[in-house]
């Protein structure tokens, strides 16, 4: 067996695999977008907030000095849920749950947070990241960039996450 020294970019696709790899996002990741969106939304708290995870799209920015900037982040996490407005219409199945036709239909206000995965203490977003997804949170369009700092020094027992809003 030969022995290969990590470079960053397979630190980075490390990292990715460990946020994005799965069918679902990672538990932390998962939590963290969940308090968000109860923190920030009106949301009915008898549905929880569906979280999943996509292919990611460029976003392009102009700068105040006209120049066009895009940047295309490692993936975008989405979250769906039903508004408090819509509480009353929910219905419960015969073991007193919400049932699976009113988390479908009803599940209709969504957030995208656009996830950039930052793997090793050295990692940092290079300039047009940064300046893409800074104009990014500051549009009020529901899309909040996320910055996700995964360690993975304890591998393969463990690994830790850290994300930040920008």
């Amino acid at each position: 067996m030969t022995e290969t020294r990590l470079t960053p970019n397979k630190r980075g696709s490390l990292g990715e695999a460990l946020v994005f790899g799965g069918s679902r996002v990672s538990s932390p990741v998962e939590e963290t977008i969940r308090s968000y969106i109860c923190e920030k939304y009106d949301i009915a708290e008898e549905v929880p907030v569906k979280v999943s995870n996509h292919r990611s799209v460029y976003f392009e920015m102009i700068t105040a000095e006209g120049e066009t900037i895009s940047s295309r982040p490692d993936g975008i996490i989405e979250a769906e849920w039903v508004p408090a407005d819509k509480s009353d219409e929910i219905e419960y199945d015969h073991r007193g749950e919400v049932s699976c036709q009113s988390r479908r239909e009803l599940r209709d206000e969504v957030a995208r947070f656009p996830a950039e995965i930052k793997t090793g203490e050295y990692a940092e977003l290079e300039r047009d990241q940064k300046e893409v997804l800074q104009g990014v949170s500051e549009a009020d369009n529901r899309v909040h960039p996320i910055i996700i700092t995964v360690r993975i020094d304890k591998l393969p027992e463990m690994y830790e996450v850290e994300s930040r809003f920008i």
